[in-house]
């Protein structure tokens, strides 16, 4: 799988999260033209996202239309804030994985016996690892 491919495939998994949500400040990638991209300015009650340039989308948040640009710093910053809110968790930041691994991963207080930071989910990137963590934590309301 290239990279656009694999960008494209975690953009998917992030927008099929029950706890996704477009934020304004990320940046939108049109799927059709993936060279194409927005910064999304507002998002109505039912979901319609509008962006710079006039350029709209959706009408629900999973949308297919467009995918969160993972290269882009105000969107992870958009997802770190999506993943502690799914969890109720504030303590929740990233680390490198310094194991043989490599990556990266979720850590939080709150969830380590002793109120160490321990790391919860990996990913082979900063992105991977957000997504990985919307997908699969165990939610805080459970």
């Amino acid at each position: 799988m290239n990279a656009t491919d694999k960008l494209l495939e975690l953009g998917r998994r992030a927008i099929a999260c029950p706890d996704w949500a477009w934020m304004p400040g990320m940046l939108a990638r049109s799927v059709d033209t993936p060279a194409r991209s927005y910064r999304v300015l507002r998002v109505q009650d039912n979901g319609r996202v509008h962006c710079d340039g006039g350029y709209q989308f959706g009408g629900t948040m999973r949308s297919k239309d467009s995918i969160p640009a993972f290269n882009d710093p105000a969107t992870i910053g958009c997802m770190m804030y999506l993943v502690r809110a799914a969890l109720n968790d504030p303590s929740i930041c990233w680390v490198p994985d310094i194991g043989q691994r490599g990556g990266w991963g979720i850590a939080s207080r709150l969830r380590s016996s002793d109120e160490s930071l321990s790391a919860v989910r990996l990913g082979d990137t900063l992105a991977d690892a957000l997504v990985v963590a919307l997908e699969s934590f165990e939610r805080a309301d459970e």
